[in-house]
C-alpha cells in the first residue's frame, strides 16, 4: 500500500504542477487510505507535502518567468490574513445546527457545501466561458495604483475567506481567481498559484506542527520527492499545453473535484 501511496504522490505533484492547484484535496485521502495517517494528522502532513512541492514548483516557473510576483504580493498577504481569521474565528463561532425544518436539520458542514458547490460551480462556468475567447499565454500588465489597489486587497481577502470556508488549501479558487479577477494568463496564474500555496501551506503548517511526529518524517520525505517528481512532470504538460486548453482541463478538474466531494459528503451523511 505505501508503494501505491508513493505513486499517487507523483499525481498529486503532476496535478500541482500542471493547474498550480489540487495538491492538498489530493494528498489528504492518499495520506489517510493507502499511508496509514490519521486524519487530524493527515491534514497537516498534506499542507507541508504541497508546501515543499509547490516551492520546486514556483522555482520552475521563475526559471521559466512564469510568476508575476507584483500581483503575488498583493494578492498573498491579505488571502493568508482572511485565511486564518476565517478557520480560527469565523467558522468555529458558527453554530454546529444553524435551523431545523422538521426531520432535515441544515448544518454548519451543510452550509460550507452549499458555498462549496456554488463557488465551484461558478467558477467552472467562468472559465469554461473564458476558453473559448483567450488562447493568450504573455503576461497581461495590472494597473495597481492609489484608486484600484483597495479593489485587488478586497479581491483577495474574499478569496481568502472562500479558500477557507471550502476546504483543503483553497489552490482550485485561487488559479480561477488570478485568472477572472487579475486578468493573469492561465499559465502565469499557474505559477503565481504555487507561489501563494508556498506561503499558505508553510504557515498552516508552521501553526500546527505539533501534530508531526517523527516517526512519519521518512514516509512524508519520500512522499515529498515523489511529489517533486510529478511537479517537473506537471509543469512540462502545462508548458506544451496552449491557454484555452489548459483552461478546459482545469475546469475538467473542478469538475472533478466537485463531483468527488459531494459523492464522499453524501456517502458520509448516509452513513451517519
Amino acid at each position: 500500500m505505501l508503494i501505491i501511496g508513493y505513486i499517487l504522490g507523483m499525481f498529486v505533484g503532476v496535478v500541482l504542477g500542471l493547474f498550480g492547484a489540487g495538491g492538498a484535496i489530493i494528498s489528504f485521502p492518499i495520506l489517510v487510505y493507502f499511508m496509514g495517517i490519521v486524519p487530524q494528522q493527515a491534514s497537516v502532513y498534506s499542507l507541508l507535502i504541497v508546501g515543499v512541492a509547490a516551492l520546486s514548483g514556483v522555482l520552475k516557473y521563475l526559471k521559466d518567468k512564469e510568476v508575476d510576483f507584483k500581483t503575488a504580493l498583493i494578492f498573498t498577504p491579505p488571502v493568508l490574513l482572511a485565511f486564518y481569521i476565517t478557520k480560527q474565528i469565523i467558522i468555529p463561532s458558527i453554530p454546529e445546527q444553524i435551523f431545523n425544518a422538521g426531520n432535515f436539520i441544515y448544518t454548519r458542514d451543510r452550509l460550507l457545501m452549499t458555498i462549496f458547490v456554488i463557488t465551484l460551480s461558478y467558477t467552472i462556468y467562468k472559465m469554461i466561458s473564458s476558453a473559448k475567447t483567450d488562447n493568450s499565454s504573455t503576461v497581461q500588465e495590472n494597473k495597481f495604483n492609489g484608486n484600484n489597489i483597495i479593489k485587488y486587497l478586497s479581491y483577495s481577502f474574499a478569496v481568502g475567506i472562500l479558500s477557507a470556508s471550502i476546504g483543503a488549501g483553497g489552490g482550485f479558487i485561487i488559479v480561477p481567481a488570478l485568472v477572472l479577477l487579475f486578468r493573469l494568463p492561465i499559465k502565469i496564474a499557474t505559477g503565481t498559484s504555487l507561489f501563494v500555496i508556498t506561503a499558505n501551506a508553510l504557515v498552516g503548517t508552521i501553526i500546527n506542527r505539533n501534530n508531526i511526529q517523527s516517526e512519519h518524517f521518512l514516509m512524508i520525505t519520500l512522499f515529498i520527492i515523489f511529489a517533486i517528481i510529478g511537479i517537473f512532470i506537471g509543469s512540462y504538460l502545462n508548458k506544451i499545453l496552449q491557454a484555452n486548453q489548459l483552461k478546459h482541463y482545469y475546469s475538467y478538474f473542478l469538475i472533478f473535484v466537485l463531483l468527488s466531494t459531494i459523492i464522499t459528503e453524501t456517502y458520509k451523511s448516509i452513513n451517519n
